[in-house]
């Protein structure tokens, strides 16, 4: 057997050594002398990429492809070295349309670069038939299906991809994050869960374990996992503020938990944690202290790297509460955009409002006269429907009935759309009796294991936006009591705005001032359009005379739901505080004496709400509001 030359054998001894420098240089000498050497532009072009020298690795791997264009190992190595150049145009022509494991994966990553999502996922599936055991492809497909709103595909993609690699934390927050916006909580624990049993130190697997607790209302236990991801922390981590700082003084905070909040900030301190990095921190506590300039202060200091919604929120608060309207509703602006980045990796769905439009168009007067029937007796009290624009005050009216200890309050808990789940909205008006007694035991079952034993109490159950599923309420519990909250149109749309909602289908719908708007107008339609056919028993609660003259608005209340009253009522702040978590976007404020802060807020937004007052208008003129 012939050896190989002297020149090829000291340029690779020399790659072999990881002598770099002294392969290349050796392998140039002797191209000068075989220029068309593809075992020398072989380890030229090696050994110059481990150098990081990705030009003259790109001069040998274009000679080396001149001289064999079919070799495929050496056209993804160039493709890939001009990818990394920034050359990426002439890579992706190289990489398109291969079969070949490394050239198609590398046409997945620039399509998807690009925003080309059919292309990347056509590529992806093409890299992955030479190669099935490729993690970050199964991962990076997962990512690119959630997107395209093909959820099945993009769940066996990212198992795929945890089952290759089980301990790569960035394969389980891909998959975290697509369950969490779909809201599948349920599996979303089951996955952290299954991550912290390979990774049980590891901050990030520690921190995504602690959200999933919060999805499933376990916040306790959400707040010992976050504890220990600090805990878990890495020395040279330890000056900066971790994610698991940032949600456990949220959590602290959204459970009144104001000194344990305080003590967290005291111990971050005296940790050494740097002082930018503390401020948002020492920003969330002075603002629930009430000290508004001295969070204004630190949150101005707020790294633009630390939570972007949340620190737009912080400031946009703090604005307005300084009196500065402007830069408030820049902030808010913002905090809905940033919100928007984050949660836009699922195709969306058709808007929340076009789906009511839908449903009005199916509610035609003579579909819901048809739906009248009568009380059905089993024992139980049909609920009261606690129903209203969201942010109208349902929450503070539902703290002020839970001193009535005749009522159970219900809380934003999906039981009615849980129990009816399989019933389309065809079908309500040919349920017979027995069908509606069936769906009535389902109601008060789901009721009670979530509340616990009802205990001959009725149930309050306040759902905001069910004001929009009077044909079911009506068809299913014909003798319900429902409050409806009102408040002037343009403050209801302009909290809504401002509020950091949790982005689900229906609060996407207020991530824009115009779309707000025209979804309170697609509310109130189906609203007005249900209760002028069915016989429905309405009471109107005004949220501007429950803050300004509560006992009077209580009382016609009571009155109206025939129970006793109780001087407890005119105590909320008291209740809500014994009331532990509080889920919505109020939690803060119920917990406060009451305030008349945000009564007739958009009177300083008055030139932002210019654009949607067309809208708006008509129904604050149908309300009695002033608009002037």
């Amino acid at each position: 057997m012939s050896q190989p030359p002297a020149h090829l054998v000291l340029a690779m001894n020399s790659f072999r050594k990881g002598d770099y420098p002294a392969a290349v240089k050796a392998a140039e000498e002797a191209l000068e002398v075989r220029p068309h050497d593809q075992a020398l532009l072989a380890v030229a072009s090696l050994a110059a990429l481990n150098l990081g020298d990705q030009g003259r690795a790109i001069a040998f791997l274009r000679a080396h492809h001149r001289l064999n264009p079919d070799d495929l190992a050496v056209r993804a190595n160039l493709a890939t070295a001009l990818a990394e150049k920034g050359c990426k145009d002439e890579a992706l022509e190289l990489a398109a349309g291969s079969d070949h494991h490394a050239l198609a994966r590398l046409e997945g990553f620039l399509r998807q670069e690009q925003g080309d999502a059919t292309g990347a996922i056509a590529a992806y599936r093409r890299a992955l038939l030479a190669q099935a055991g490729d993690a970050h492809s199964w991962h990076n497909l997962g990512n690119l299906l959630a997107t395209a709103g093909n959820l099945a595909d993009a769940f066996d993609s990212f198992e795929r991809a945890i089952r290759l690699k089980p301990d790569e934390v960035g394969f389980y927050v891909s998959f975290v994050s697509v369950l969490a916006k779909e809201e599948r909580h349920s599996r979303r624990l089951e996955l952290t869960r299954s991550g912290l049993e390979r990774m049980p130190d590891e901050p990030e697997m520690l921190t995504e374990h602690g959200l999933a607790l919060i999805a499933n209302e376990r916040q306790e236990e959400a707040i010992a996992f976050f504890e220990k991801a600090i805990e878990s922390l890495p020395e040279d981590g330890r000056a900066k503020i971790h994610a698991a700082h940032i949600e456990l003084a949220i959590v602290l905070e959204n459970l009144n938990r104001v000194d344990d909040l305080r003590h967290l900030v005291d111990r971050c301190c005296a940790t050494g944690i740097d002082d930018a990095e503390l401020a948002f921190l020492q920003a969330w506590l002075a603002r629930r202290e009430g000290d508004i300039e001295t969070a204004w202060r630190h949150a101005i200091a707020i790294p633009e790297t630390i939570n972007p919604i949340r620190t737009a929120q912080l400031l946009a608060d703090l604005a307005d509460r300084r009196g500065d309207s402007e830069r408030a509703f820049s902030e808010f602006t913002r905090m809905n955009q940033a919100a928007l980045s984050e949660n836009g990796s699922i195709a969306p769905k058709p808007s929340y409002r076009k789906q009511l439009d839908s449903d009005r168009i199916f509610w035609t007067k003579e579909r819901l006269l048809a739906l009248s029937q009568e009380p059905v007796a089993d024992g139980n009290l049909d609920p009261v429907f606690l129903v209203g624009f969201p942010r109208s005050g349902t929450t503070l009216l539902d703290t002020m009935l839970m001193a009535i200890p005749s009522l159970l309050i219900m809380e934003e808990r999906p039981v009615l759309m849980q129990a009816t789940a399989n019933l389309d909205r065809s079908d309500l008006a040919s349920l017979d009796q027995t069908a509606v007694r069936a769906l009535r035991k389902r109601y008060f079952q789901l009721a009670a294991e979530k509340e616990g034993t009802l205990e001959g109490r009725r149930i309050v159950d306040k759902h905001p936006l069910q004001m929009t599923k009077i044909p079911l309420i009506h068809r299913i519990f014909p003798s319900a009591q429902i409050i409806l909250m009102e408040r002037h149109p343009y403050d209801a749309v302009l909290s809504c705005f401002i509020a950091n909602f949790k982005l689900n289908h229906a609060m996407r719908s207020f991530t824009t001032l115009e779309e707000a708007a025209l979804t309170y107008d697609s509310v109130f339609s189906t609203w007005e359009e249900s209760i002028s056919c069915l016989p429905v028993n309405v009471f109107k609660v005004r949220y501007e005379s429950l803050v300004l003259d509560r006992e009077k608005e209580l009382r016609r209340l009571i009155n109206w739901l025939r129970v006793d009253w109780n001087d407890d009522l005119m105590r909320h702040e008291k209740v809500a505080r014994g009331r532990g978590r509080i889920k919505t976007a109020s939690y803060a404020q119920v917990t406060e004496p009451i305030y008349n802060r945000a009564v007739y807020r958009w009177t300083r937004y008055r030139e932002m709400l210019e654009e949607v007052a067309p809208t708006l208008r008509p129904w604050a003129e149908r309300q009695g509001y002033e608009t002037n």
